[in-house]
């Protein structure tokens, strides 16, 4: 079968047209129904995903200061624990919820997340009336259960690759990066509304409840997790991939490329290490603005915030940008070269390289200034040896070294977990979709103690040096497996009871695989 030059057709003349050739009828295109119900079902899943980025969103910020409110002398390494326990849960929650998938229809995890979904955000508000050690457990428990309902990223991308065609995937995945974006830019700016209100407080005291600016979030999850699991319940169709889609894999196909295991490892660690940038990044933005700019704390988290507000928004244009006019012209390797080029670019930017010193707190240089109208606590630790000879990072180097990062990850994001399951099988992608964001999770993970370790013994220079070299290293390893990024031919064969003939007719006039990408 000839698949050079071919591109995707799209409207309602070729769901009728698709339909006519696997019913053999010419006046009775019944599948386009069947498309409908599909699309409906996408969107329905892209929905979830908002809701899941929202909840997880929503309150991170505010977690610290609800535990001082349970408990005033809570230390802040608990506040780590409840971050530990966060990603240690999504790890777990990746590879249980894969499986589940895997083995039961589709519905059935989606539903159990939000459940879970329901379940934590119920704790979550109750801890404050509970109070003390038992309190702090239960911020605990809750962030361990919300960490769990990552795994919903694993059911989603499973169910879209195996609801899509390999041309249709990379287009959906984008927008299902794009509401995971959205989402999450979302969840934070409610926050920061509710925060307005202050720190006002009613107790109901039959329930032990506080309602407040911690629990006002937790509460309308509550309300979105009902919501969204009867959206499920009413709209996605229960099925199993392995035995609603029968694919089966070309007698052409090059066997060579069928899961080389160094092809799958290398985008495992790209993914993983895509992860691992992001999470980097979000763990020392602050102390570095803090640090290079002299400036307080509640001023860098806040111009931190509006970094990731900037790079959010930017990621969303650029993920529209690619689905409308890249991803019909340029293969996704192609793509991927590019985007985890640009990370890479990105951290080199980041590295100081200005030729001004940085203010060292109560001070220039070794020198001590007294002057009452500075902050001695403003300008770079001295006890950090780094500081008395790094150089200051130039604002517009800073913003170019964002702007990369946020190019590079928003489209490395989406296509990988695609191109990863293009390649890696035809079949059911529940275990390989659950063993990349395991991976993702794991970099999630490791960056914060890592990179919180090396910027705070060896500096920005060094800590983003490493941190290039590493993405660059990954990105040679890309390259020199670049002919073998291709997905396995298959022909998807919709399992309908037609005859063979017009099922034969309908996978040769649209086979749901493209050229080599």
């Amino acid at each position: 079968m000839t698949t050079s030059g071919m591109t995707e057709k799209t409207g309602d003349s070729e769901s009728n047209e698709l339909a006519t050739a696997i019913n053999g009828n010419e006046e009775k295109p019944l599948e386009s129904s069947d498309v409908e119900k599909k699309q409906q079902s996408l969107w329905i899943i892209y929905f979830t995903m908002f809701i899941a980025m929202f909840g997880i969103s929503i309150g991170i910020s505010s977690t610290w200061p609800y535990l001082q409110k349970i408990d005033q002398h809570v230390s802040p390494t608990f506040l780590g624990w409840t971050y530990f326990s966060f990603n240690v849960a999504a790890i777990l929650g990746d590879v249980s919820f894969g499986t589940w998938l895997r083995y039961r229809p589709n519905r059935e995890p989606m539903i159990g997340v939000f459940c879970i979904s329901i379940l934590s955000p119920i704790i979550f508000v109750f801890a404050q009336g509970i109070g003390g050690r038992m309190g702090l457990i239960a911020v605990l428990i809750s962030r361990a259960l919300l960490g769990s309902t990552r795994g919903n990223m694993t059911v989603t991308r499973s169910i879209i690759s195996e609801s899509t065609s390999v041309l249709q995937r990379s287009v959906a995945m984008a927008r299902l990066s794009i509401a995971m974006t959205i989402g999450f830019a979302s969840g934070s700016g409610l926050q920061a509304l509710i925060a307005l209100m202050g720190d006002r407080s009613v107790f109901i005291s039959p329930l032990k409840l506080h309602i407040n600016l911690y629990t006002i979030p937790a509460l309308f999850l509550i309300l979105c997790g009902v919501i969204t699991a009867g959206l499920i319940f009413h709209f996605v169709k229960p099925t199993q991939g392995v035995s609603d889609s029968k694919q089966t894999v070309s007698k052409t196909a090059d066997r060579s490329n069928r899961r080389n295991p160094c092809v799958l490892v290398t985008l495992l660690i790209m993914f993983s290490l895509t992860n691992f940038s992001l999470s980097l990044m979000e763990s020392l933005t602050v102390p570095l603005l803090q640090h290079q700019y002299a400036l307080s704390k509640p001023k860098a988290v806040t111009y931190g915030g509006l970094v990731f507000t900037a790079q959010g928004i930017t990621g969303c244009f650029v993920q529209v940008f690619a689905m409308r006019f890249l991803f019909s012209r340029f293969s996704d390797r192609f793509l991927i070269a590019i985007a985890y080029g640009c990370i890479a670019a990105s951290f080199i930017f980041y590295i100081p390289m200005g030729g001004i010193k940085l203010m060292l707190q109560g001070g220039f240089g070794n020198a001590t200034i007294n002057n009452t109208m500075q902050d001695s606590t403003l300008g770079c630790p001295r006890e950090f040896e780094w500081c008395h000879d790094t150089p200051q990072l130039y604002f517009p180097q800073l913003i170019i070294a964002a702007l990369l990062f946020c190019i590079g990850y928003s489209t490395c994001i989406g296509l990988l977990v695609s191109l990863f399951t293009k390649v890696v099988s035809a079949g059911n992608q529940s275990t390989s979709v659950s063993l990349i964001s395991a991976c993702g999770s794991i970099g999630r993970l490791t960056a914060p103690i890592i990179g919180t370790y090396s910027y705070v013994n060896i500096g920005p220079q060094y800590t983003f040096t490493w941190a290039s070299l590493l993405i660059s290293v990954t990105f040679i390893a890309f390259l020199c497996q670049y002919q073998r990024m291709t997905p396995q031919k298959t022909e998807k064969l919709l399992d309908l009871s037609h005859s063979n003939h017009a099922s034969n007719v309908a996978a040769e006039k649209y086979p749901y695989f493209v050229t080599p990408v």
